[in-house]
């Protein structure tokens, strides 16, 4: 069986440097990227189930999937970002004005998995629910030749690489936090449920509607959403 996981197109908080909520949609480019990557996936899987997290802009990415590949999709919240909490909405530069001593340990290479957002989450939190959806998906398909496609976001994607690659998980994985908006990467599992991956952060595919990632957390470095 193959996974694909896929990280939604870019939405309207990519952009404009706010913390993500559960409601940020898609930009105009995160649609067109969104409808160049559909008929990629029709034409190059038969995409057996589709599953996508809960938060809006994952769900506008699946749907236009959808309507090429004929899948129904199945929301599964366990595949959603991190929980901002009570800093959803906030320009990063503002949140980094108002919280400097958080700002100051919260590096990209050195944030830590067990660093919440007052009122929401902290990375091992996002760990432990979607490493328990991933591997829910391997149960239920191992041995079979069925391509499950998942729609999730730029965190959760980079937990779960750490975890395949056998990295520390107790640090923000770093190396693989720069993934593009609407990429791919492949995750072939064996009929002993090993998974590999063998394709990360594909775009090749996007074209003229690649854009490089951009990074809310340190400019000029890579950040989930």
């Amino acid at each position: 069986m193959r996974i694909l996981l896929i990280r939604h197109g870019q939405s309207e908080a990519n952009v404009n440097g706010r913390i993500q909520g559960p409601d940020d949609p898609l930009t105009e480019l995160g649609r067109e990227q969104a409808h160049t990557l559909a008929p990629y996936l029709a034409e190059s899987y038969t995409i057996d189930h589709l599953i996508a997290s809960s938060l809006h802009r994952a769900q506008e990415t699946a749907r236009i999937i959808a309507s090429q590949t004929g899948n129904d999709i199945v929301a599964d919240a366990r595949f959603r970002e991190i929980d901002n909490g009570h800093s959803i909405g906030m320009l990063w530069s503002d949140w980094r004005a108002a919280n400097p001593e958080m700002s100051a340990v919260w590096g990209w290479d050195v944030r830590h998995a067990d660093a919440g957002w007052p009122g929401g989450e902290c990375g091992r939190d996002v760990c432990n629910r979607s490493f328990a959806a991933f591997d829910e998906i391997i149960t239920n398909y191992v041995d079979t030749d069925k391509t499950v496609a998942v729609v999730s976001h730029g965190g959760v994607i980079a937990w779960l690489a750490a975890r395949l690659y056998g990295d520390s998980l107790e640090t923000w994985p770093a190396a693989y936090g720069d993934i593009a908006n609407c990429s791919v990467t492949e995750i072939a599992v064996n009929d002993a449920g090993q998974a590999n991956i063998v394709a990360w952060n594909r775009t090749d595919y996007l074209g003229d509607t690649y854009a490089p990632h951009i990074s809310p957390v340190i400019p000029g470095r890579g950040g989930n959403a």
